[in-house]
């Protein structure tokens, strides 16, 4: 698949061999992740559990790629490890980096990617995705709202519902918010309360052209034409 692939974003073959014949030819220090991680995954096949999506190297697997490095270094020379460096002292080192992530911004870029891997068609992995950034963003309105617009692209309106209350129970005041749930009550069935939820959305933003959109449509509906 990797040699084949009509978007080349990995490194093929010859690639990956070419830099392991310089590094032996050169007597250059090599740390060679590629044949780390496939030695190490299941089947020896990287997956999910190293990739967000297949490109993008996950949390863990960055911290195994530092490890690889540090590793080289040391066998070349250019680094001394001191005696206490062991798997304890690769935890501690691991705990203070990884507190030290800004969750919100870390869980900003993988909605993109989750974005990315929906247009994709890769719906699966784009559930992954922002479930995961919602618990790195610790649940906040905007992680919730998020992941509710990745399942009602997917058509799953009441799982989306589901996400947009949350979202406005952190932060009433949102208008998209109140939008977006209106829209998932709409495709529900419940048009009452969708209809609740838009006239919320226009009341915190006059201006917001699909939520009155969306309200003439359901008061068409219902025969409400003067509405």
């Amino acid at each position: 698949a990797r040699e084949e692939d009509i978007c080349s974003l990995r490194a093929i073959a010859a690639i990956t061999d070419t830099v392991r014949t310089v590094a032996a030819e050169r007597g250059v220090p090599l740390a060679d992740f590629d044949r780390f991680l496939t030695n190490h995954a299941p089947r020896h096949v990287p997956g999910a559990e190293s990739f967000h999506d297949h490109v993008h190297p996950t949390i863990d697997a960055n911290r195994q790629i530092a490890l690889q490095i540090i590793a080289a270094m040391a066998r070349a020379g250019i680094v001394k490890t001191d005696p206490e460096w062991n798997q304890r002292a690769i935890d501690v080192v691991t705990a203070k980096v990884i507190g030290g992530i800004d969750g919100a911004t870390y869980a900003t870029e993988l909605y993109q990617l989750a974005r990315m891997l929906e247009w994709l068609g890769h719906h699966e992995q784009a559930r992954k995705t922002a479930l995961e950034a919602l618990q790195l963003a610790g649940g906040s309105a905007n992680s919730n709202y998020q992941v509710g617009l990745l399942y009602a692209s997917q058509g799953d309106p009441a799982t989306a519902a589901l996400y947009y209350r949350k979202a406005l129970a952190l932060r009433p005041k949102s208008a998209a918010g109140e939008l977006q749930l209106g829209i998932a009550l709409t495709a529900l069935g419940q048009p009452d309360a969708a209809i609740e939820h838009l006239r919320k959305a226009i009341a915190l933003q006059p201006d917001l052209a699909d939520a009155h959109s969306q309200l003439g449509l359901l008061l068409t509906r219902q025969g409400a034409l003067e509405q």
